[in-house]
């Protein structure tokens, strides 16, 4: 038997008799019994019912890496698109 203490929300589960005994009898602890396992909901399982197996993953990986850009497209980086460091001291210079 498990209690719950009802501050703390602490659960315990004595292994002596005695020990049992006396939770019951102090107000500071209920008894607890472990909620039952939730069941899907309608909407839950037409979820769980769309969710891709593994062999799905599998081709959707492969779409993933069909559809990455190519080696010969261009790259851009923020990086490339920054100002020298002159031409930020010119501007700080102006304002």
């Amino acid at each position: 038997m498990k209690f719950k203490n009802k501050t703390t929300g602490v659960i315990l589960e004595p292994s002596v008799p005695m020990v049992e005994e006396m939770l019951k009898k102090n107000p500071d602890f209920a008894v607890y019994e472990e909620p039952s396992p939730k069941k899907p909901s309608k909407d839950e399982k037409e979820i769980l019912e769309k969710v891709p197996d593994s062999e799905d993953e599998e081709e959707i990986s492969e779409q993933a890496s069909d559809s990455e850009p190519s080696e010969d497209a261009p790259k851009t980086k923020a990086s490339s698109q920054k100002k020298p460091d002159s031409e930020k001291k010119a501007s700080k210079k102006g304002e």
